[in-house]
């Protein structure tokens, strides 16, 4: 019987395919319903898939939704101009991280600033981030629609184009559908190395509208906000609103993180910003050496009890809280676009203030180790703490507060304090006590005793 022969010279198939993203031309043996040249092109098109899923999420996200009522504010998609999508959402999501929202009174501490302004008379400021900064609210109402000239980032008027023009009654989707136009490319880059999620009320709406005792449509329901959302699932379930008081931001720190953010972006006015950084960190160290809290960040006062850093005194018959708000002020006015005066910053610091010492008291040296279930997060906190020594230091140098003579009575100061230093280190020394002295022979002189006089000599006196 005749072995069986396979079939080795069995014809193979080529195939001739475009590429769905270069639309290169390549042969392969293989059946595919994709076609792709290259594994990175094969990576490219899964990053197309990803980005356009995640821009359709742009209706329902928060941040996008922000960017669509900016644009209706304005009147135009062209306050976009040469935004950098990234930076811009920094931006907007460190202003939530101020924790200034009063969900009882419906108004935040802190609002998002423009320097050009929105409604400027011959211009329309930019959705950029060189042009926002995180500002009080008060000092933000107080300053309205005031501008000045040639800061911040805008357009003219004049140089606006119809077809980006946004209509008064163009929805939230139309307008965003419009910034999809004109950001082109620049949507998409950005969409596919940064998700966008949808905002926790739609999530929140669709929750509700599943459960079975609900009445309400989910048309309705997207229209209400989170906290009234979360109140109303809470109804239903049966169940307790669950619920976190977060402080919020000290100003002063928030101003602080503005103008070192600042000093990056405008090299003509870096010097101004750094200085006014310094004059808030002074401020702010002195109002934490009165027991104030939430200004750790950008101070140094106590480490727990074994160092104590307490530089500035403020003068007598001097109320900080108008040192404190003329700082504010002044810091928010640089921040929108005023001149600095650097005299009147400097001389208000030196008539509330004395420096009185430069030195960090140790009242004992921490000894952790590993045993220690918080060491990790103990030494970040002495490091902190070390840290803002330094720039605390700096600031009150670069403030102008360390005069000749105040140097000078520092000097004797902690010449002073270091001869006491030793003194008590070498009296609390254990080999000096009990010290027998013995050995060394010492003598000493005999009792005194009164002279003896006569009652002859004592008549003879005058007196």
């Amino acid at each position: 019987m005749p072995a069986t022969m396979k079939r080795t010279n069995k014809r193979t198939v080529e195939r001739v395919y475009t590429c769905s993203v270069c639309t290169t031309e390549y042969t392969t043996t293989r059946y595919s319903k994709t076609h792709y040249c290259s594994p990175s092109c094969r990576s490219k098109a899964r990053n197309n898939k990803t980005a356009s899923r995640r821009i359709e999420k742009l209706p329902v996200s928060d941040s996008w939704l922000w960017v669509a009522r900016e644009c209706h504010r304005a009147g135009t998609v062209e306050i976009l101009k040469d935004v950098d999508l990234e930076q811009l959402f920094e931006v907007y999501n460190r202003r939530f991280k101020c924790y200034g929202w009063d969900s009882e009174n419906k108004t935040s501490k802190f609002h998002l600033c423009h320097i050009a302004p929105v409604s400027g008379k011959h211009s329309i400021g930019l959705l950029h981030h060189e042009n926002l900064f995180i500002g009080g609210s008060l000092a933000n109402q107080v300053h309205g629609t005031k501008e000045y000239e040639g800061v911040g980032k805008s357009i003219p008027r004049s140089s606006l184009l119809d077809k980006w023009r946004v209509g008064s009654k163009d929805s939230h989707r139309a307008i965003l559908s419009k910034v999809q136009k004109y950001l082109g490319n620049k949507l998409v880059e950005y969409a596919k190395k940064n998700p966008i999620k949808k905002a926790q009320r739609f999530v929140l709406a669709e929750r509700i509208s599943k459960l079975k005792n609900n009445i309400l449509p989910l048309d309705q329901l997207e229209k209400m906000g989170t906290q009234a959302l979360m109140k109303l699932e809470a109804e239903l379930l049966q169940k307790d609103v669950f619920s976190i008081k977060l402080i919020a931001k000290r100003s002063l720190v928030v101003y602080q993180e503005e103008l070192e953010r600042f000093s990056t972006y405008d090299t003509d006015k870096q010097s101004d910003y750094l200085f006014m950084s310094d004059a808030v960190r002074v401020v702010a160290q002195l109002l934490s050496q009165e027991n104030e809290s939430g200004l750790s960040s950008i101070t140094a006062h106590k480490f727990r009890w074994y160092y104590e850093f307490t530089p500035l005194q403020l003068k007598p018959n001097k109320d900080l809280s108008k040192l404190r708000d003329f700082i504010s002020f002044t810091a928010f006015s640089l921040l929108q676009g005023a001149e600095l005066d650097k005299s009147l910053v400097k001389n208000t610091l030196n008539a509330y203030i004395d420096v009185v010492s430069l030195t960090v008291v140790e009242h004992g040296i921490p000894d952790f180790n590993d045993t220690f279930t918080d060491f990790e997060y103990i030494r970040d906190e002495l490091n902190e703490f070390s840290e803002n020594v330094e720039k605390v230091k700096n600031a009150i140098s670069n403030a102008s507060l360390l005069s000749p003579s105040v140097v000078l009575k520092l000097e004797e100061k902690a010449k002073e304090q270091s001869f006491l230093n030793t003194y008590r280190a070498e009296t609390a020394c254990p080999e000096y006590w009990n010290y027998d002295y013995s050995e060394y022979g010492i003598k000493v002189e005999a009792e005194y005793s009164l002279p003896v006089y006569s009652d002859t000599f004592l008549e003879s006196l005058p007196f």
